[in-house]
């Protein structure tokens, strides 16, 4: 959970301070962007077919909805003082268009002095199809170098799993992946391995279809 990575990365205070937890938490994450394509909007599709009339009901009452994970996220780290998420998801972006959309939103918090203090990015997942991983793993870097060169702290998530099977597509996500992870490991960065943490199953509680996560799914990333 993004939660407990954030509480788990403040210091312990010595007895001696008066430093609560809470202002620390406070200082650390006031303003935080969390930045990405449609697993980062919270798109949640109903693209599976229903299985019988309860399900088909169901779909009827609860058209899809946007539940992005920041919004669990917000509501766990509030109680450890006031912060600021602000959600950042495209729908079907790929990382080459995510440079020019970042640089954007970092200028002009950089212009109007509200610059972030942490910054959570996970893309990728809509090159898998048309992109080498190098290309993909290029524009991630040049992505986690804009954070930093921002001032921000820098989360990263790896691309999720989805249910394509074929062994070119495996292939090029377990490259990415590994990147991610190795560079993420080299700069002392935090990690979130959704790969790991909600692998894909059908018609899973945390999914809602092929490559989105449910409203559940969501809410555990937070």
């Amino acid at each position: 959970h993004l939660h407990l990575l954030f509480c788990s990365i403040v210091p312990r205070p010595v007895a001696s301070s008066r430093m609560s937890l809470n202002s620390v938490l406070a200082k650390k994450v006031k303003r935080i962007l969390a930045f990405g394509d449609s697993l980062t909007k919270g798109y949640t599709s109903k693209q599976l077919p229903p299985t019988n009339q309860k399900e088909e009901e169901e779909i009827l009452l609860d058209p899809r909805k946007d539940h992005p994970y920041s919004g669990e996220l917000h509501t766990l780290l509030k109680v450890h003082g006031p912060c600021e998420i602000q959600t950042e998801g495209v729908n079907g972006e790929t990382t080459t268009a995510m440079i020019k959309r970042l640089a954007g939103l970092l200028s002009v918090a950089k212009k109007k002095k509200k610059k972030y203090s942490m910054v959570i990015v996970m893309g990728g997942t809509n090159d898998m199809g048309s992109e080498d991983a190098g290309v993909i793993v290029r524009n991630l870097n040049n992505l986690y170098q804009q954070v930093l060169d921002h001032g921000a702290s820098l989360v990263i998530l790896t691309v999720p799993q989805a249910l394509i099977g074929v062994d070119w597509y495996l292939e090029r996500r377990s490259v990415v992946t590994t990147a991610i992870k190795d560079f993420a490991k080299a700069n002392g960065h935090i990690l979130v391995d959704i790969e790991k943490a909600i692998p894909y199953v059908v018609r899973g509680e945390y999914w809602c279809d092929n490559l989105h996560f449910s409203a559940a799914g969501y809410d555990l990333i937070g």
